[in-house]
């Protein structure tokens, strides 16, 4: 009888089995914002469906849709890698400097009516050129606008050169024998910063 009641009992109680589903719906097109954050877009679909209740399947208990946003932040630079960008720069404009330096004595030995005295002097001679070119040349260049436009551009090289032959007049170090000679010291000169800087571009990759 104990038994007889026990399997009736097995086949009246209900079996319940729970399963659990998580499914992420492709993210859309991710969207920066200006603090450097990405807005992430997701769905996530849970479902909760309980089967087998007496040999037959029934409908799930519920199910629930639910889409959200949320904000996952993008590391900013370390404080390692500015000190490195920093100390990369410096670098840069050290071994530029050299260099222009460098080119400055060799313009004075192709050019015979430009004379430097040692590379204290070109270097000397560097640093004056270039806060020439960053601080008096753009004055110039608007100055003389008129004349560069009815000259093609070519009024630049005047320009150039007249830099280069105020630089001679201020140091003692570099010296040059006329204008015409200013003239091709200057182009020999801006040569070799263009053939300077290029190298320099494709050392110092960012």
């Amino acid at each position: 009888m104990a038994a007889t009641t026990a399997r009736n009992w097995a086949l009246v109680r209900p079996s319940r089995r729970w399963s659990t589903s998580v499914r992420r719906a492709p993210s859309l097109t991710p969207e920066v914002s200006g603090g450097g954050a990405e807005v992430v877009d997701a769905a996530i679909e849970l479902k909760r469906k309980s089967t087998v209740v007496h040999g037959k399947d029934e409908p799930g208990v519920y199910q629930k849709q639910e889409r959200f946003s949320f904000v996952r932040s993008r590391p900013g630079p370390s404080k390692r890698g500015v000190a490195l960008g920093m100390l990369a720069a410096m670098i840069k404009i050290l071994v530029r400097w050299l260099l222009l330096a460098a080119a400055l004595l060799f313009t004075a030995y192709l050019l015979p009516g430009v004379t430097v005295q040692s590379f204290g002097a070109a270097m000397f001679a560097a640093l004056l050129l270039g806060l020439l070119n960053a601080l008096l040349r753009p004055v110039l260049v608007i100055l003389t606008l008129p004349v560069t436009l009815i000259t093609f551009g070519l009024f630049l090289f005047v320009i150039n050169a007249l830099i280069f032959y105020f630089a001679a007049e201020l140091l003692t170090g570099l010296s040059v024998a006329g204008f015409r000679w200013a003239l091709l010291g200057s182009l020999a000169y801006s040569a070799c910063g263009v053939v300077i800087d290029t190298a320099l571009e494709s050392v110092f990759k960012d």
